[in-house]
């Protein structure tokens, strides 16, 4: 708003944390009568004086009984911006964390005892892995943590897996993992970006294809012996 107290922009968000239809709330209004509606009179002429006095803050409570904090920041030239964010109460806040932790709990366990594989990097470092992966690859869970993914593959297709770490879409791989005890695994893989705590990772899930990879070699095997009775 400027120094005549008009409106001169706003977003969709602000009629609704007003408690206002968006009718009432215009550009070009009259920014504390708009909301002298949604605070009352009193407190939007209140609002209006610490503003002017530079007070870069204030709390208020909208028709709906819902904690607003306002704070506000000079753009020069006589303009300022109000920026508005609900307030939780200190029960609400301990109940939205608590409820978050629940669900990273949840999660936990639905990865800690999936079929497949799974793993999460960050950088190429590993900082997740479940007990299945672990497994699989002849590890405990801790060992593998903190670890460049590359120390779990092998060497002829480390070049291969960074290269689909560099796409931005899904990918599906096959490649043989290293074990701890130096020998090797066909998996199967799935990979793709994800939103670790606003923090961008990469989630792989794999399943073992040994079995798959050792029938298609036997297969193999048996053609070439064929060939080589009917040659002759």
């Amino acid at each position: 708003y400027g120094s005549d107290g008009r409106l001169q922009m706003h977003n969709a968000v602000l009629p609704q944390m007003l408690g206002l239809p968006d009718t009432d709330v215009r550009d070009g209004c009259d920014y504390f009568a708009v909301l002298g509606r949604s605070i009352g009179n009193a407190a939007a002429t209140s609002a209006s004086r610490l503003t002017a006095a530079g007070v870069v803050s204030f709390d208020f409570r909208t028709p709906h009984g819902q904690r607003v904090s306002c704070q506000q920041s000079p753009l020069g030239q006589g303009r300022y911006l109000h920026s508005f964010e609900t307030v939780r109460s200190p029960v609400e806040s301990v109940r939205g964390s608590q409820t978050e932790q629940l669900d990273r709990n949840r999660l936990r366990a639905l990865l800690s005892g999936s079929l497949q594989g799974i793993l999460v990097q960050i950088e190429g470092r590993v900082v997740y892995v479940n007990e299945r992966l672990a497994s699989l690859l002849r590890y405990d869970v801790e060992e593998m943590l903190g670890r460049g993914v590359e120390e779990f593959t092998h060497v002829e297709d480390r070049a291969r897996i960074q290269g689909y770490r560099a796409r931005p879409e899904p990918v599906s791989f096959e490649f043989r993992a290293l074990r701890s005890d130096g020998s090797l695994l066909w998996l199967e893989a799935y990979s793709q970006y994800i939103d670790s705590d606003g923090t961008t990772a990469r989630q792989t899930s794999v399943v073992s294809i040994e079995e798959r990879k050792r029938a298609q070699q036997t297969l193999k095997e048996s053609e070439a012996r064929l060939r080589s009775f009917a040659e002759a």
